[in-house]
């Protein structure tokens, strides 16, 4: 006898002298039945009446995992090269520091996208503003923050208590997403 394969399960032959059967959930969430060489259909069959209402919630359950596993998104953004999520910070990022910079009423002289991995965002005191590609990485929100703290070093060039004030003042749940964007793997400088 050959392995069975149904959607939900797979019923395994196993060696000749084995006498019982075994009811496994396996990795994928499949049922993997695996029974005695010699078993006829009908054996077969009494197992799985036997264990129907089990079998049931078992298919629930791997048809609940494989709708939840198809709605998610096929892209794995590792897979991207860097090239493609730099051409998305020069849209996004740049379209956000516009935007950000108009409301606070504010100039940028010059912007720079770098690849930092522990620095979001920097300013210095002649204006320009740098930002990492690496902030597409992250939900909009947090990189509203970065935007607005680098922004707010056009007014203050340190994180004095007027200079969080100005933060705050554009983005008051800043510390929520300043403690969001730390675990989420850097440091505001």
């Amino acid at each position: 006898m050959n392995i069975i394969q149904g959607k939900h399960y797979a019923i395994v032959p196993q060696a000749r002298w084995r006498r019982r059967y075994v009811l496994t959930v396996i990795k994928d969430g499949t049922v993997e039945i695996r029974i005695p060489a010699s078993w006829k259909e009908q054996k077969i069959s009494e197992v799985m009446f036997r264990h129907r209402r089990w079998l049931a919630k078992r298919a629930e359950e791997l048809e609940a995992r494989r709708e939840k596993e198809a709605n998610k998104i096929s892209i794995d953004w590792c897979e991207l090269p860097d090239t493609w999520w730099r051409k998305a910070a020069r849209v996004d990022l740049w379209n956000r520091l516009d935007i950000w910079a108009d409301e606070m009423s504010l100039t940028i002289r010059k912007r720079r996208l770098t690849g930092a991995r522990t620095r979001w965002g920097s300013c210095n005191s002649m204006g320009d503003i740098s930002l990492s590609w690496r902030l597409m990485l992250t939900a909009p929100e947090l990189r509203d923050y970065v935007v607005i703290h680098e922004l707010a070093h056009r007014r203050h060039m340190n994180h004095s208590p007027r200079f969080w004030a100005e933060v705050a003042r554009w983005c008051p749940d800043y510390k929520e997403r300043r403690t969001r964007l730390r675990t989420s793997g850097g440091e505001i400088g």
